[in-house]
């Protein structure tokens, strides 16, 4: 004796209805992921380039004490390849190394005692290439330090490399724009 476990007749399986139910359900809880995903890596690159910046930092002060006196260097990157910063920049960030897809940008000028105080003397700028934003940080001669973060990012594709590319200039006068207006509220409270 054979017995059929079936259900009633017309109920062998799902109706489209319900199927189309489930796929949207799936497509839903999909897209929120590769959303949370997509965030979450964002992030993470942004915070590559916050501890590029505090190492460069770091290796700046190292730098800026062994620096012969009249050392200048213009704004030079070191690419986004990875890897220790050589050549001019070397000598200035000792020991300082860039991870994968981070592009980072070093200006330096000595200061002396008859240096003005709002001439910059130690710039960076940190182009995390996957992320949306990046960050530059300022000393001035006068010792006055400005940080600013989640500025727009060109991207690495467009972030200067060599000396034919035009963004050098806007990249320096946007972090002096920022600085100085920065400077003159501060100023300007205390009065």
């Amino acid at each position: 004796m054979q017995r059929h476990i079936r259900g009633r007749r017309g109920e062998d399986g799902f109706t489209l209805i319900e199927l189309l139910i489930v796929v949207s359900i799936i497509g839903i809880l999909a897209a929120l992921g590769v959303t949370t995903f997509t965030l979450m890596k964002e992030r993470a690159e942004y915070a590559r380039g916050q501890d590029t910046l505090r190492s460069a930092q770091t290796a700046f002060e190292v730098g800026d004490q062994e620096a012969a006196p009249g050392t200048t260097v213009a704004l030079t990157y070191t690419g986004d390849a990875g890897g220790a910063v050589g050549g001019a920049l070397g000598a200035l960030l000792p020991g300082a190394v860039t991870p994968l897809n981070v592009d980072l940008g070093a200006m330096y000028e000595y200061c002396d005692s008859s240096s003005p105080p709002l001439q910059v003397k130690q710039f960076l700028n940190v182009v995390p290439c996957n992320s949306t934003r990046r960050l530059t940080w300022t000393r001035f001669c006068g010792g006055t330090e400005i940080r600013l973060e989640n500025l727009p990012n060109p991207g690495c594709e467009n972030s200067p490399g060599d000396a034919s590319n035009c963004r050098l200039g806007f990249f320096v006068l946007e972090a002096c724009a920022h600085s100085f207006r920065f400077l003159s509220q501060r100023w300007r409270a205390r009065r």
